[in-house]
């Protein structure tokens, strides 16, 4: 019987699997329309966490180097200065608008970023997972699609450089399933939310409160 019922299980989600990619496909061949690009690197404040000096990356920190040469609002956001992401940050930009300081609610994550979304005066706010090397031409098209009824845009990542088979296995999620699934949720109707950058005009986080508001959530992205 309990053989069965797995074969069931999973021979069912093969088949909602099969759906997915197929019907997503088809919907691929029609994708919406971009929105014009109407901002500049000099329109983002972008918040970036970092914990640990393996999130203070060459690649990562030397991202964020070339966004500020271009005019954006950086806000490197780290617990403490005993952080290994300090002195990592530190020796790979040593200017780095670095800002310190920790909250003590139930949200890791917006614990350590409150402070960079209080500092942020630029029209549009990027907050980042760490790690995410981002680039003035995604950031605009990204944001092409914040207008007056949309106040809220989630850029999804694309993963790349694995390191260990764990994270082979993710990438290969990320990479050949991820958007495919969530707009399949979408459709449906379902709220879905996954990891990247959330893009907010600013004028929408001051009104939900600017970090509070994402304080009754689990993650900024949901």
């Amino acid at each position: 019987m309990a053989a069965t019922l797995l074969v069931w299980i999973g021979g069912g989600w093969w088949a909602m699997g099969t759906a997915v990619q197929w019907v997503s496909a088809a919907l691929a061949r029609t994708p919406r329309r971009e929105g014009a690009l109407r901002h500049r690197p000099a329109d983002f404040s972008v918040v970036a966490p970092l914990r640990g000096a393996a999130d203070a990356s060459p690649a990562y920190v030397g991202a964020l180097r070339d966004l500020a040469g271009q005019g954006a609002e950086i806000l490197i956001c780290i617990a403490s200065e005993s952080d290994g992401a300090f002195a990592a940050t530190r020796g790979l930009w040593p200017g780095a608008p670095i800002l310190v300081g920790e909250d003590t609610t139930f949200n890791p994550k917006m614990n350590n970023v409150r402070k960079g979304l209080e500092a942020a005066t630029r029209p549009v706010v990027a907050l980042c997972d760490a790690g995410i090397a981002l680039d003035a031409d995604v950031l605009a098209r990204a944001a092409a699609a914040l207008s007056p009824e949309v106040g809220l845009v989630l850029a999804l990542k694309a993963a790349e450089e694995p390191e260990t088979f764990a994270a082979e296995i993710e990438r290969a999620y990320i990479d050949g399933h991820q958007a495919r699934f969530l707009l399949a949720a979408d459709r449906l109707g379902l709220t879905v939310a996954s990891g990247g950058v959330t893009l907010m005009a600013h004028d929408t986080l001051q009104r939900i409160g600017n970090w509070r508001g994402f304080n009754r959530w689990i993650a900024d992205d949901y």
